[in-house]
């Protein structure tokens, strides 16, 4: 099929079914202790997606797309998450603000033992509670994503889905600012409006961010839009908007070094006084010296405790008397070799690779991360657009056979799904990998 022209109407109104109904089957009919239904759903509905992005080449049937895409994310705005449990402690935080307490002072567990404990505004709600999967844990949510849930706890009041829909609605605005001006970016910036469909259209995209409410859509949304007001010149909007992003995640912390490659030491000072004004503002409502001992307990604890989906890092399993010394090893050592990566890049980049040198670095940092859930790859799909570097979008094919662990109540991961999701991956990394590093070091070499 020539790519100046769209497929027929019929052919077209096919593949947008097939799919929008995989992604609604997931949301509606199954949840993820149905592993076998939701990796079997989630893959079908790749077929489509990559056939959309195939044949929609004309402006047309761009935009004709984009709207499918909207379209497909508010039939998902009510529907409520089956395939992550986060939601819960989004319910319970707004609940503690509602209730006039700093959700960064208690662990859940602090405040119901398992009694009802009432406060002068009202009382929290003990059912919630038991559906928290992180009882014992500091609340992590950095403080515009603390906004957003009281906002929506307090216009909801006890009603759990009212709010479910209220946050997706609030996240579901700023995406739609990205969907709109997204394709329009890339062709200022010489690159085919056509590549926002990889990101836009994504399955894991639209599932994870819309159907299950995780803080990375709002995340990646302000990142956009800095990247937008970045480009009109209008730096200290970009900057704020930098801010507000690094407010509801802070993945992003990662690549600022790169994001300040493009400005001269007169205009980064600046800009990075604006984007930390704009982040430490969000915190001066919620913190004192004790609620940043907890976020920094509950980051470590993160970083030092959970294993989900790993990959180089579950060869520790194979240190057989020293497994658990080498796995202190690579909690240690794998940081580090992230944190050097991302020097050596900004030591020796040009502007012009700044997209793929953020991509090889955050790709590196999950691939060696002890913790990849499904939408943590988010930020690195909608980065790999700007760039001509494919293998996340592989990997999101791929990341749903995770579910699996789900099957059991005592969440076992199979090994083997493991192992085949990372060869299939790391060997994609290898030959991408191969194909760039010559175009990196080469133009480096020259400046």
């Amino acid at each position: 099929m020539s790519h100046e022209q769209a497929p027929h109407p019929v052919i077209r109104c096919c593949l947008y079914v097939l799919l929008l109904a995989p992604l609604l089957a997931l949301q509606l009919l199954f949840d993820r202790s149905a592993s076998g239904w939701v990796i079997g759903l989630y893959m079908f509905s790749f077929l489509p997606y990559l056939l959309i992005y195939k044949w929609w080449r004309t402006p047309g049937a761009l935009k004709e797309a984009l709207l499918v895409g909207v379209l497909i994310r508010i039939l998902l705005l009510p529907t409520t998450p089956t395939l992550s449990d986060d939601y819960f402690r989004y319910a319970w935080d707004g609940q503690l603000q509602v209730n006039d307490i700093n959700p960064y002072s208690y662990r859940p567990s602090e405040l119901i033992h398992p009694t009802d404990v009432s406060t002068s505004n009202g009382s929290l709600d003990t059912a919630l509670y038991h559906q928290l999967n992180s009882k014992d844990y500091f609340s992590i949510y950095p403080p515009a994503a603390q906004a957003l849930f009281y906002v929506t706890a307090a216009a909801a009041g006890n009603d759990l889905n009212l709010q479910l829909l209220l946050l997706k609605l609030l996240l579901f605005l700023p995406e739609l600012l990205v969907i709109l001006l997204l394709p329009g970016l890339l062709g200022r910036m010489g690159i085919a409006p056509y590549q926002s469909l990889l990101y836009l259209l994504n399955p894991l995209v639209i599932v994870e961010l819309t159907g299950n409410i995780h803080m990375e859509s709002a995340m990646i949304s302000f990142s956009f839009l800095a990247l937008y007001f970045f480009s009109h010149q209008k730096l200290y909007v970009a900057a704020i908007m930098l801010g507000i992003a690094l407010s509801f995640k802070f993945n992003i912390l990662l690549l600022f070094p790169l994001l300040l490659l493009p400005l001269s030491f007169k205009k980064a000072i600046p800009f990075i006084a604006v984007a930390g004004i704009t982040f430490i503002a969000g915190f001066l409502f919620y913190l004192n010296l004790e609620t940043v001992t907890h976020i920094f307990k509950s980051i470590g604890l993160y970083f030092h405790t959970f294993e989900f989906n790993a990959g180089a890092f579950n060869l520790y399993r194979l240190g057989g008397p020293l497994t658990y010394i080498v796995r202190d090893i690579f909690r240690l050592l794998f940081p580090i070799a992230t944190v050097a990566l991302l020097v050596l890049f900004s030591l020796r980049s040009q502007v012009n690779t700044i997209a793929s040198l953020a991509v090889w670095v955050l790709g590196c940092y999950l691939l060696l991360s002890p913790t990849v859930h499904p939408w943590y790859i988010t930020p690195l799909l909608f980065l790999s657009i700007f760039t001509s570097i494919r293998f996340p979008f592989l990997w999101s094919f791929l990341l749903p056979l995770s579910y699996a662990a789900y099957a059991t109540t005592a969440y076992t991961e199979s090994m083997w799904l493991i192992a085949i999701e990372y060869i299939v991956v790391w060997t994609a990394v290898a030959l991408e990998w191969k194909k760039e590093r010559m175009s990196l070091f080469a133009r480096a070499s020259h400046s």
